[in-house]
């Protein structure tokens, strides 16, 4: 059964691959799937509407919303758990009743369908040690800057900790912004320099000295 922190994008770090990607094409299918892991948090319960309901939710006619769960059903994001009928009679039954439906985590359909997934690049500060200084630099460097270990590292040696590092480098970049923006125009244009901007930051650091240093 899926958790609802599998399910649950936000609990994901970047671009990681995702049921958004393989499911995209069809809306509906998506919407559904949305839908399903919603109301079910994520597979701590099953989900057993019927089909009409759905698709009176959705505003798509009857015959979208079967199309879109015979797909999830065939692709496996859901999990249609009925007994093996015994006579015509038993499968005309189930067919037409109905279905009860257990969603299926993008991790757990990643494991059955191996190939089919986005691969990330990774980062400099991915791993089983996950760097946030790195993640959260990165973050207010506008994804423009990679922050790798020996550079946290020298900034480290200043003595203070991660959250006033992250919170000294988001002052310096707030004010080159300020800058870029009060030059445009004037013919003496101060550009971001991301990388100049890095370079003095780690360099003023290194000689920084904490104030109960």
């Amino acid at each position: 059964m899926a958790t609802f922190n599998e399910v649950n994008p936000l609990y994901k770090r970047g671009l990681l691959c995702c049921a958004e990607r393989h499911l995209w094409h069809s809306g509906v299918a998506l919407a559904i799937y949305s839908k399903v892991n919603q109301l079910t948090r994520g597979g701590e319960s099953s989900y057993f509407t019927s089909v009409t309901k759905m698709a009176a939710l959705l505003g798509c006619s009857r015959r979208q919303a079967t199309t879109a769960f015979s797909y999830l059903d065939s692709e496996g994001w859901l999990q249609v758990r009925l007994p093996a009928p015994k006579n015509i009679g038993q499968l005309r039954a189930q067919t037409n009743a109905p279905k009860e439906r257990w969603i299926t985590s993008h991790n757990g359909w990643a494991e059955k369908h191996p190939g089919r997934c986005f691969a990330r690049e990774a980062l400099p500060w991915d791993g089983e040690n996950h760097d946030t200084l790195g993640a959260q630099l990165y973050r207010h460097s506008s994804g423009k800057l990679r922050w790798y270990p020996q550079e946290l590292k020298a900034l480290r040696k200043c003595g203070e900790p991660d959250t006033e590092i992250e919170k000294m480098w988001a002052a310096v970049v707030e004010t080159r912004r300020r800058e870029e923006e009060a030059s445009r125009g004037t013919g003496e244009y101060v550009g971001m320099r991301w990388k100049s901007l890095k370079y003095d930051f780690i360099r003023n650091l290194a000689g920084f000295k904490p104030v109960n240093g």
